[in-house]
C-alpha cells in the first residue's frame, strides 16, 4: 500500500506543471477573454447566421438558414438558447471551447516534450488577441478550435501512451470537428498516422486490434451528424466555388498592391494555381499579417522551433515522428490554407492549438536532446518560466481586453440597441428592426414581430408600411432605424423618438408609435437618451 502510494505522489509531482497549466490557462481565459461572461451581446463574423439557421431548425422551415455550413452548432446553440437565450448560449459554447482548447495543448505539448511543454502550451493561449476575442464569438469557429486541438492533444497522447481511453478521445473529438465544420476533416490523417505511431510501440496483440475499433467508434457521430442535420447543405463544389468568389473579394478588398498585381488573372469559379504567382503573393501577404497574430511568440521563433521539435529529445524516433506530424500536419494545413485565401482572423483560429504547441515543444525537446539527462528537468522549467515571463509581461496583445466593450468595441451600437430594447420593450410590445444591426435576431428567442421578420436580410416595404402605420396588434409598437432612413425624413406622423446611439458611422434610433391621431408631427419624447 504504502509503495502504491508514493508511486501515486510521485506521478502526481510529475504532473503538476502541465496541471497548473491548464488552471492557470483557464483562469486566464476568464480574466482576459470574459469566458463565461455573458451579457447577452452577440459578435463575431456573420454571428446572425447561427442563431437564424438554428432558430429555423427548431421551428420548422429552412428559408433563411445557412446552407454551405453544416448545423450542428446552429441546432446546439438554439437547443441551450431556448431556455438561456440564443446569445448567452452562443457566449458559453464559445468558452467551453477555449477551454478545450488550453486542454488540447496541454495534452498534445504534455506528450510531446513533457510537463513543462504542456504548461507553457496551455498558458500561451490566452495571450493571443484573437482567442481572447473568439470567446465572445457565437459562431462555430471557436468550437472548431477546440474540438481541432483536442483531437491533436489526445492523439499526441496516444502515441505516446495507446491505450482505450485515448483512443475513444481522440475519435470523439475528430468526430466533433467533423461534424462542425468542413475543414475538420483534415485533422481526420493527422490523427490516424499519430494512431498508427502508437501501435508500434510494445503492448498486447489484442490491443492492437482493438485500438483502431475504438477510435473508428469515436469518428461515427460525424458521418451520422451529416446525414440526419446536414440535409441542405448545398454540394462540396458549389462550397468551394462560393470560397474562391470570397477569396477574390478579399483580394480586391485588401489594397495590397503587390497582391493585386499578381492575382490579376484570377477569375472565379477558376481556382488559384498552388505554387503561382498569386498563391506565392497571398502566402507573404498571410505570413506579414493574420499569421503573425495568431502565434502567442513572435512568428520566426515558432518557425525555428517547429524544426527543433523534430530533434528526438529522449523520446526515440517515435517521438520525433509525432511531433513531424501533429504540429508539421498542423503547418502544412495552415500553409495550403495560406497559399489560397487572404487569411482572415477567424481562418487562422481552429488551427490555433497546434500552434501554441510548437515553441514550448521545440526548445524542450532541443535542451532535452543537447543536456544531459539529470539537467533535462531543470532547463525545461527554466524554458517555462521564461516563456511564462516573456507572454504574461512582454508579449501579451491580450492583456489590454479586459471588458467586453474593449473586445467588441465596432459592436457598440449594437450593444447599446439591444439594452434600450430590452429595457423598453412590455411582454406584448412588437418591434419593427429597420436596420442591418439585426436586433431581433440577437433577442432570440423572443420572437418581437411574429412571424419573425428579416432575420437575415431587410425587408424595404415592410419597413415602409410600418412607418407609415404599424401592424395592429396587443402591446405597443416600436420601431428601430439606422441613419439612412427614419420617419422624420419620411415626413411621418405618429412616431416619438426614444433613443438614439451613435459610434462613428453607425447610428442607431429607437421610436415608439403614438398615434397619427394624436400628433400632427414627429415628436422627440422627453425620456430620449443619447450615447
Amino acid at each position: 500500500m504504502r509503495g502504491n502510494a508514493d508511486n501515486e505522489r510521485g506521478i502526481a509531482l510529475r504532473e503538476l506543471p502541465t496541471g497548473l497549466g491548464i488552471v492557470a490557462g483557464c483562469v486566464l481565459m476568464w480574466l482576459w477573454g470574459q469566458a463565461f461572461v455573458s451579457e447577452g451581446y452577440p459578435s463575431g463574423n456573420g454571428w446572425f447566421d447561427g442563431l437564424i439557421t438554428g432558430w429555423e431548425m427548431l421551428h420548422g422551415g429552412f428559408t433563411q438558414a445557412d446552407d454551405w455550413r453544416r448545423h450542428l452548432h446552429p441546432l446546439v446553440l438554439a437547443w441551450w438558447g431556448e431556455r438561456i437565450g440564443y446569445s448567452t448560449a452562443g457566449i458559453y459554447l464559445s468558452s467551453i471551447a477555449a477551454y478545450m482548447l488550453v486542454v488540447g495543448a496541454a495534452l498534445g505539448g504534455r506528450a510531446l516534450a513533457g510537463p513543462w511543454a504542456g504548461a507553457l502550451a496551455a498558458l500561451s493561449l490566452p495571450t493571443v488577441r484573437i482567442i481572447a476575442e473568439a470567446v465572445r464569438w457565437v459562431t462555430f469557429s471557436p468550437p472548431l478550435a477546440g474540438a481541432t486541438a483536442l483531437a491533436v492533444g489526445c492523439g499526441c497522447c496516444l502515441a505516446r501512451w495507446p491505450r482505450l481511453g485515448w483512443a475513444a478521445a481522440t475519435g470523439l473529438a475528430t468526430a466533433l470537428a467533423w461534424a462542425l465544420d468542413t475543414r475538420g476533416v483534415a485533422v481526420l490523417p493527422i490523427v490516424l498516422v499519430l494512431l498508427a505511431i502508437g501501435m508500434t510501440r510494445p503492448q498486447p496483440t489484442w490491443r492492437r486490434i482493438v485500438l483502431p475499433l475504438v477510435l473508428a467508434a469515436g469518428l461515427l457521430p460525424a458521418p451520422i451528424s451529416h446525414h440526419r442535420i446536414d440535409g441542405k447543405i448545398v454540394p462540396l463544389e458549389q462550397q468551394f466555388e462560393r470560397q474562391r468568389d470570397v477569396a477574390r473579394r478579399w483580394i480586391d478588398l485588401s489594397r495590397n498592391g503587390d497582391m493585386l498585381h499578381a492575382c490579376r488573372k484570377f477569375d472565379p469559379p477558376a481556382s488559384i494555381p498552388l505554387l503561382g504567382e498569386c498563391s506565392r503573393s497571398i502566402l507573404t501577404y498571410n505570413l506579414n499579417k493574420e499569421f503573425r497574430r495568431a502565434a502567442p511568440f513572435p512568428l520566426w521563433i515558432t518557425l525555428c522551433c517547429l524544426l527543433l521539435a523534430l530533434l528526438p529529445g529522449r523520446s526515440g524516433w517515435r517521438g520525433s515522428l509525432a511531433a513531424a506530424v501533429a504540429l508539421g500536419g498542423a503547418a502544412t494545413l495552415l500553409a495550403y490554407q495560406g497559399l489560397r485565401i487572404p487569411t482572415p482572423p477567424r481562418y487562422v483560429l481552429h488551427l490555433a492549438g497546434p500552434l501554441a504547441m510548437v515553441v514550448p515543444v521545440g526548445l524542450i525537446r532541443l535542451a532535452r536532446t543537447a543536456l544531459p539527462r539529470k539537467v533535462g528537468p531543470w532547463a525545461a522549467a527554466a524554458i517555462a518560466a521564461a516563456g511564462a515571463v516573456y507572454l504574461v509581461f512582454v508579449g501579451n496583445p491580450a492583456q489590454i481586453y479586459r471588458s467586453t466593450t474593449q473586445l467588441n468595441a465596432e459592436g457598440q451600437v449594437l450593444r447599446d440597441s439591444v439594452d434600450a430594447v430590452r429595457a423598453r420593450l412590455g411582454p406584448a410590445d412588437r418591434l419593427m428592426d429597420c436596420t442591418e444591426l439585426r436586433v431581433s435576431t440577437a433577442l432570440l428567442p423572443r420572437v418581437v414581430l411574429p412571424p419573425p421578420p428579416m432575420l437575415r436580410h431587410l425587408d424595404e416595404e415592410r419597413c415602409q408600411a410600418w412607418m407609415e402605420s404599424p401592424e395592429p396588434g396587443e402591446g405597443e409598437s416600436w420601431l428601430l432605424t439606422d441613419g439612412r432612413t427614419d420617419p422624420v425624413s419620411a415626413g411621418m406622423d405618429g412616431w416619438e423618438l426614444v433613443v438614439r446611439s451613435s459610434s462613428g458611422v453607425h447610428v442607431s434610433q429607437l421610436w415608439r408609435w403614438t398615434g397619427a391621431a394624436h400628433s400632427n408631427s414627429t415628436k422627440t419624447g422627453t425620456d430620449v437618451s443619447s450615447r
